[in-house]
């Protein structure tokens, strides 16, 4: 079986909004996770509004909060692997991947 690129499929079939696509590729690169103040300079969107996407996100099953020392960073729920395998599974059945 090949090697297929899932992350732009995952991003595509879960209609994300420009700000959420930013907010999600920052996660991607930072899987160990990172605080809401640190995500929004980052990725050049407003505190309130990164804070609002993750809560989505969490809502949605794609992140955790995790408090490291005083503070919570959010991260991946599982890794890139939850979604990756659940895209993956999906394509195979559709025929989109081999």
């Amino acid at each position: 079986m090949q090697k297929v690129d899932i992350h732009p499929k995952i991003v595509d079939s879960l209609g994300f909004s420009e700000n959420e696509k930013k907010v999600f590729d920052m996660l991607v690169k930072y899987p160990i996770g990172r605080t809401v103040a640190r995500i929004a300079v980052d990725v050049g969107v407003p505190r309130i509004t990164t804070f609002a996407i993750l809560k989505r996100f969490e809502g949605r099953g794609l992140v955790e909060k995790i408090l490291s020392g005083k503070r919570f960073h959010w991260k991946y729920r599982k890794g890139l692997e939850f979604l990756e395998s659940k895209f993956s599974r999906q394509l195979i059945k559709a025929g989109t991947v081999s």
